[in-house]
C-alpha cells in the first residue's frame, strides 16, 4: 500500500473512532505499541468494485468491550457491553471500510461489501499481522490496535 493510501486509512480510522466511539487514536511505531492482551479479536471484510481486496482490524478483547460500552452509552462493566464486544468491532470495521473506499475512489463507484467476519487470534498471529508492511499500528490509551488493508485496482467500473 502506498503512503498516500496509508495516510487516508490512518485519517479515516481516527475520524471514525472519534465520531463513533468517542475514542482518540494515536499512530505509533512497533517498539511503542502496547502489549499484554491474551486474546485479540480479528475482524475482516472483503470488497470488490474498482478496488478488490479486504480490510481488517485487530484489537484486544478489553478494548472491544470498551468500544461496545462507548457505542451503547453504558459503563464498560455493563453486561451488555461484554456481550456486544464482537459486534462493536465489526460495526467499526464496516464504517471504516465504507468511508475509506469513498475516500479512495469517490462517491460514484459502487462496491460490493461482505459482512464483517470475526475470530479470536492469539499472540503469534497478532505478531504476524503486526509485522505485515500493509499494517498500520495505533494505540487508544494503552490499548493496541492494528489496521490492515490489502487490495488491488481492477478493471470493474
Amino acid at each position: 500500500m502506498n503512503e498516500k493510501y496509508k495516510k487516508i486509512l490512518e485519517d479515516t480510522f481516527k475520524e471514525v473512532m472519534e465520531a463513533l466511539a468517542f475514542m482518540f487514536v494515536e499512530s505509533t511505531e512497533k517498539d511503542k505499541l502496547p502489549t499484554g492482551e491474551e486474546k485479540y479479536l480479528h475482524a475482516i471484510m472483503a470488497f470488490s468494485g474498482t478496488l478488490t481486496g479486504n480490510l481488517e482490524i485487530i484489537a484486544g478483547t478489553s478494548l472491544c468491550k470498551l468500544l461496545a460500552a462507548n457505542m451503547l452509552g453504558v459503563e464498560s462493566q455493563d453486561e451488555e457491553s461484554q456481550k456486544k464486544a464482537s459486534d462493536a468491532l465489526k460495526e467499526t470495521l464496516n464504517t471504516i471500510c465504507g468511508r475509506y473506499l469513498t475516500a479512495l475512489a469517490g462517491e460514484k463507484p459502487v462496491f460490493n461489501l461482505t459482512t464483517p467476519e470475526i475470530a479470536e487470534i492469539d499472540n503469534i498471529n497478532w505478531e504476524k499481522i503486526k509485522d505485515n508492511d500493509n499494517t498500520l499500528l495505533f494505540r487508544i490509551d494503552e490499548y493496541p490496535v492494528l489496521m490492515l488493508a490489502d487490495y488491488k485496482e481492477t478493471s470493474c467500473k
